[in-house]
């Protein structure tokens, strides 16, 4: 299954679209053991000829996650890309990184909304002289 995997994986980068997620797929390798420093991924994307920013990095793994690419990360000043070996390492990432953001971004909502709801009336989007804060 590993070999058929890494022969669709070569396939799809090779019927990609010249650009900057080629060159990141291009770059990624499988594992987590095998994860690149963003600095590094930045650097190597400049090699192929793509002067790019941090932020276009960033938005390349977005796009290419959401196009169903199962990439990994870690945070942090080491942190890193990989491509994920298997559904373990996949379950990993997603529990550690995607799940705890999304449990934070809820909570932000929960709390936000409430506030918001103690400060405006439901007849006036005005803000209440008597903020809760």
């Amino acid at each position: 299954m590993k070999a058929e995997y890494n022969k669709g994986f070569e396939q799809y980068i090779s019927e990609m679209k010249p650009g900057v997620e080629q060159a990141i797929m291009r770059t990624l390798r499988m594992g987590h053991e095998n994860a690149i420093l963003k600095k590094d991924l930045l650097r190597k994307v400049k090699e192929n000829g793509f002067l790019v920013h941090e932020r276009t990095i960033r938005y390349g793994i977005n796009r290419l996650r959401k196009s169903g690419v199962l990439i990994g990360s870690t945070g942090g000043t080491q942190g890193g890309y990989w491509i994920c070996r298997d559904r373990e390492e996949l379950n990993e990432y997603m529990n550690r990184e995607l799940k705890t953001r999304i449990k934070d971004m809820r909570e932000q909502i929960v709390q936000m909304t409430k506030t918001a709801d103690k400060i405006w009336t439901a007849d006036s989007s005005q803000l209440s002289l008597d903020m809760p804060f």
